[in-house]
């Protein structure tokens, strides 16, 4: 197996530290952050081009906010959706056929003997639904009790179907007596089990994405310039969690110091995380999945579309 890098730093206590200690460093800053809230609206101006404010629902209540800069990592479609008033109908066309893979972690405490060395493992066995299997005593001892590992067992689903709606206690049993039929543990020895659920984990990458997402960037570019979309779901780019904070902190720049950069250019992969080449401008996402033409087979000659010998037929498979 290949790997871009051989080590890499990892918060004691989980990603989950690096945002309480920004949180902290805003609020030292005299800055306020909120959590718990949603953004429901996002108000423009038409004539000055500009978004103007937000509107916000959490624990107060609702609420507006003036606004000079919005920094937006909902999913994109989302944020077409809140703006107030409304995109254009192409434009919000664009942002309802995006579509997104959602994503479920049974995350089961078992005896440190079951442990392995490995972050995580995929699972290719057609007799088991669960795609991945996290070790999180391996990505930090802190995360787990002396004696104990947690193994994260990952399922690929979409929201709201059956797997989805499964209750939590029947998600612990089946990924209980999965990681028992692939020999990870032995019978009886899960000691407690939680469930997780992500919405919209991943941006999926179909043949009409690249358009609906180019044809909202323009609009937002051209309507609401101090709208910035960043992250994952805020540009629809299966970016890395890095790759998706860079975004983040490159935007901020921009509005800070009024730098150009152009964070579309962010890259998957570190090796590939230098500016592009290309006319397009697309800059390059690793992952980029490519757009095959679908495959076409002539008939023979004499043979028609309608089997009258009237012309050759051009016949799609897949």
């Amino acid at each position: 197996m290949t790997s871009l890098i051989e080590e890499f730093q990892y918060p004691k206590y989980g990603p989950g530290m690096m945002w309480e200690r920004c949180a902290e460093q805003v609020r030292e800053r005299g800055g306020q952050v909120f959590t718990g809230s949603w953004v429901t609206a996002v108000h423009r101006d038409p004539t000055r081009r500009r978004a103007i404010s937000v509107t916000v629902n959490g624990v107060g209540g609702q609420r507006t906010e003036v606004a000079d800069h919005v920094i937006s990592s909902m999913p994109i479609s989302e944020l077409v959706a809140a703006l107030h008033p409304p995109a254009p109908p192409d434009v919000l066309a664009c942002a309802a056929d995006l579509r997104y893979r959602d994503f479920l972690t049974v995350a089961l405490v078992v005896p440190a003997e079951f442990s392995f060395p490995d972050n995580w493992i995929y699972v290719h066995d057609p007799g088991v639904r669960v795609g991945r299997i996290q070790n999180f005593g391996s990505w930090s001892p802190y995360l787990v009790k002396d004696g104990r590992t947690c193994l994260g067992l990952e399922y690929f689903v979409f929201e709201d179907d059956e797997m989805w709606r499964t209750p939590d206690a029947d998600l612990v049993a089946l990924g209980t007596a999965e990681l028992e039929r692939l020999g990870l543990v032995r019978p009886g020895v899960v000691e407690a089990g939680y469930v997780v659920r992500m919405p919209k984990a991943y941006p999926v990458y179909d043949e009409r994405y690249q358009h609906n997402v180019d044809t909202i960037r323009a609009w937002l570019a051209e309507a609401v310039p101090n709208v910035h979309p960043v992250g994952r779901n805020g540009m629809h780019r299966y970016n890395n969690q890095d790759h998706s904070m860079l975004t983040a902190m490159l935007t901020a720049e921009n509005i800070a110091t009024g730098s150009t950069h152009d964070v579309w250019s962010v890259n998957v992969e570190q090796d590939y995380h230098e500016q592009s080449s290309g006319g397009d401008n697309r800059g390059g996402t690793g992952r980029d999945a490519p757009v095959l033409p679908r495959r076409v087979i002539t008939a023979p000659e004499g043979v028609g579309a309608t089997g009258q010998g009237d012309r050759p037929a051009q016949l799609p498979l897949g």
